[in-house]
């Protein structure tokens, strides 16, 4: 890639591991804090002040998604796979695979913790308005799963949605417990 005078730029499309590739952000509108996942520098925030962004977590393989939900402050995000990157996708023999996880991170104590094991193709999720769930896509399998933040179901997952396509990402829509979902290869 050149930049305006026609000189390489300093990122090149190769240059993931050093410049990063955002994949997905969120919004916090209670901190005004932005949350990027970034497939080679994991987790990222951006203050409400602007300037370069710092790094939150790190180590993972491929974050695909991320929601806010601005009211504790939690980050929920999805990491596709523990065994490949956002560059073995592109490859002849790529074949995903089952170890995705939906993650949590907390601000006030800074760590992160695993709420589901074993998605395949986890993308985008989203925290419902009522912050009872969060939504889970799973490209892969076809599914939708929810795990439940609140409630008599508190820390268990299910099956929310089948046999429609392949979901890549989910966002809350305007009205209260609706949501948009993007979905590749529909049914």
């Amino acid at each position: 890639m050149a930049d305006h005078d026609g000189e390489a730029s300093l990122c090149e499309e190769t240059d993931g591991p050093i410049c990063g590739r955002p994949v997905a952000l969120s919004f916090n509108y209670k901190s005004s804090d932005l949350y990027i996942v970034d497939a080679f520098f994991g987790l990222l925030v951006v203050g409400f002040n602007g300037g370069l962004a710092t790094q939150l977590s790190g180590g993972y393989k491929y974050l695909t998604g991320i929601d806010v939900e601005s009211y504790t402050g939690n980050v929920y995000m999805t990491d596709a796979s523990l065994t490949y990157s956002i560059r073995r996708l592109a490859q002849p023999d790529f074949t995903p695979d089952s170890t995705g996880r939906l993650l949590k991170y907390d601000p006030r104590t800074q760590r992160v913790s695993v709420l589901i094991n074993g998605l395949a193709g986890g993308g985008g999720p989203a925290v419902s308005s009522d912050r009872k769930y969060v939504l889970v896509p799973e490209y892969v399998n076809k599914r939708i799963q929810r795990y439940w933040l609140q409630g008599p179901k508190h820390g268990t997952n299910e099956v929310f949605m089948t046999d429609f396509g392949s979901p890549m990402n989910i966002k809350r829509a305007v009205n209260d417990g609706e949501f948009w979902v993007a979905v590749a290869n529909p049914a």
